[in-house]
């Protein structure tokens, strides 16, 4: 299972929108096709792969407890 980040900017509005995608058996440069095919008032795009910390919420070191 793929998660990816995708921001952009709807042109129709001037606002910048990000979210997650679940996309399995999808690569980066067919998923902006579909996007554009189905959004073409979307702009700017960028699509990323989230590695499974990011998905989990999870940081590479964990912070200090406040006492």
């Amino acid at each position: 299972m793929i998660f990816w980040e995708v921001s952009l900017l709807d042109t129709s509005d001037d606002t910048e929108k990000s979210f997650v995608l679940k996309a399995e058996n999808y690569e980066r440069k067919r998923i902006i096709e579909i996007l554009l095919d189905v959004h073409p008032e979307y702009a700017k795009l960028r699509v990323e792969a989230m590695n499974d910390s990011r998905i989990s919420g999870q940081t590479e070191k964990p912070s200090p407890c406040d006492v």
